[in-house]
């Protein structure tokens, strides 16, 4: 990256921070860069392209910790559940988030996402794939899926559990519950099955409660 594109992007997110996503424009960015309205445009397209740009940099950076931290994490259902947890986690949780995320820009940042898939997922793919590979080589993951299938199938679950949680949102027992029944067993490597079953009953069995109050609120609300 050039001392250029970093002075826009740094003044970029000064602007986010004083005017908000919406109202910052290009004249404001250019000014703070203390670069001309031409020289912006070499690097980026508006406004939403440098945006966009500084969205994928702070998921990445998110990504990264997430890596580091489950790495450390016990088994390999730890490490993994505390992966998707951490990647399907609100916007304001991401370094230097806080600014960006607020509440009338969200959506905004949704949408433009949205209509750049490949640009967003190419660099979380790109880091996702070697911790994939290291964790079939160590018979943690399945493999008979590739790595980039398994990291595009991550972050296509990570954007579902943030995009669409539960009526009173998801807490941390039931999040867990549901990944532990739902998304690891097609992830992780096929192990002998236990004895003891009791314990996967008795987490399916508060998985189907919890889901069942949600339906009956879901109804209460219809009626």
């Amino acid at each position: 990256m050039s001392n250029v594109e970093e002075r826009i992007l740094k003044a970029a997110e000064q602007c986010f921070a004083t005017h908000g996503v919406i109202a910052t424009q290009v004249q404001q960015i250019v000014e703070v860069a203390g670069i001309a309205r031409s020289t912006f445009y070499r690097y980026f397209r508006d406004v939403d392209d440098i945006l966009l740009k500084i969205v994928i940099q702070l998921w990445v950076m998110h990504l990264q910790q997430l890596l580091e931290q489950t790495s450390t994490f016990t088994t390999p259902a730890q490490r993994w559940r505390g992966l998707i947890v951490g990647m399907a986690s609100s916007g304001s949780e991401l370094p230097r988030g806080n600014a960006l995320f607020a509440e009338d820009s969200f959506l905004h940042i949704v949408r433009l996402v949205y209509r750049n898939p490949q640009n967003a997922q190419t660099h979380l793919i790109e880091l996702m794939v070697p911790a994939i590979k290291k964790a079939q080589a160590n018979q943690e993951l399945r493999t008979d899926i590739g790595a980039q299938q398994i990291a595009e199938w991550l972050l296509r679950q990570a954007w579902a559990l943030s995009s669409a949680p539960p009526v009173d949102g998801w807490q941390t027992a039931e999040l867990d519950n549901y990944i532990d029944i739902f998304l690891l067993p097609g992830l992780l490597h096929p192990t002998p099955p236990e004895n003891n079953q009791s314990a996967a009953i008795e987490r399916l069995s508060s998985e189907l409660q919890r889901l069942t109050c949600v339906v009956e609120k879901i109804d209460a609300r219809i009626i």
